[in-house]
């Protein structure tokens, strides 16, 4: 769960990349380019502001992010983004490095960045019938589910979890348990 999380985090942090494509080259490789598409886009360089309509289709390395709406907002003096709203249909599909994936949903997601008094504070919200899936773990609903980046805290609200044990996991544990096994 947490190289998920791991790989949104990151995910949330590429959307902004694009607002900024004249941005200065960096020594060693050069990251693979971000993609952003969508039926209109309208961007404030004074505000620094980005707000995609219709069909955004968000295609990175690291993930593939979907939604209706999707509004960035980027730091006045950092190429970082302060924060990025996904909003309807948010569909984030990731692959970690060893191949696992792993899939959120949502009405809407909230990125937010922030450092006040020296402490910085980082986080994702997911709100509206938020569902996280991954290919090892299971899947885990809450309404909200609030990720902590900073601190490493996931909470939600009215958890349901579904976690993906090789049957030989549990087995030896449900034969202890059994009715046929105690008499």
């Amino acid at each position: 769960m947490k190289t998920f999380w791991t790989l949104l985090a990151m995910s949330g942090l590429s959307v902004m990349l694009i607002a900024q494509t004249n941005a200065p080259a960096t020594a060693g490789a050069a990251r693979p380019q971000t993609k952003i598409t969508a039926v209109s886009v309208d961007m404030s360089v004074k505000e620094r502001l980005a707000v995609y309509t219709g069909n955004v289709r968000v295609e990175d390395p690291l993930m593939t992010l979907t939604c209706e709406l999707l509004t960035a907002r980027m730091f006045t003096n950092s190429m970082k983004p302060e924060s990025i709203v996904a909003e309807k249909n948010v569909v984030v599909d990731c692959t970690d490095n060893k191949g696992q994936t792993g899939r959120a949903t949502a009405d809407k997601l909230v990125y937010s960045y922030k450092v006040a008094d020296g402490v910085t504070n980082e986080g994702i919200v997911l709100t509206g019938n938020p569902q996280l899936t991954t290919s090892q773990l299971g899947s885990f609903i809450g309404d909200p589910i609030v990720w902590d980046i900073t601190s490493g805290r996931i909470v939600a609200q009215a958890p349901v979890t579904r976690i993906n044990l090789p049957t030989n996991t549990i087995a030896p544990v449900l034969e202890k348990f059994s009715p046929e096994k105690n008499k």
